[in-house]
């Protein structure tokens, strides 16, 4: 995946002032404790639920109590959590110009898959296909979401794709 950004570089791109790796929070949360002569008594943080494992899991993913740094309370994260979410509200022009392209590239690659689509295929030959356009041809190396070649019953499966219920029907 190349070379690993430093800190100060990610800091630098977020436009944000300070950035500490996960396994760095305890003992930075201890020092700016001890430096500042308070406890912290919430600490905001986000997490997630996969939507194939259903687990859920903080993106801070330091204990919060370990290493003499106070427990804060973690059931905050409603307020953080709205608080991204207004800030994704927001784009910048490079991030309308990147969705744009990456717009035009899935609507060719669905355009791509259709001219494909034979008899006896498979659908994740479909997947192969959508892929293979999305790289070769437009230049992104991922997608935002899970590839959705669903036929039969499958077409009207929401979600349809991921790895629990994969593009696996012959069509």
């Amino acid at each position: 995946m190349g070379p690993l950004k430093t800190r100060e570089e990610i800091a630098t791109s977020l436009g944000v002032d300070e950035c500490k790796w996960t396994h760095e929070m305890a003992g930075y949360l201890a020092e700016r404790q001890a430096a500042a002569g308070v406890v912290v008594t919430s600490l905001y943080c986000m997490e997630g639920t996969s939507t194939d494992s259903g687990a859920t899991e903080p993106l801070v993913v330091a204990p919060a109590g370990k290493d003499g740094v106070a427990a804060p309370a973690l059931g905050q994260s409603a307020h953080l959590f709205e608080a991204v979410i207004e800030c994704r509200a927001h784009k910048t022009k490079r991030e309308v110009d990147l969705l744009r392209h990456n717009i035009r590239v899935s609507s060719d690659a669905h355009l791509a898959m259709m001219r494909a689509v034979e008899p006896g295929m498979f659908e994740f030959q479909l997947e192969a296909v959508f892929k293979f356009w999305s790289q070769y041809v437009g230049g992104t190396r991922q997608q935002a979401y899970t590839y959705i070649c669903g036929s039969g019953a499958n077409a009207a499966t929401l979600h349809y794709g991921h790895s629990g219920a994969p593009n696996s029907r012959q069509m």
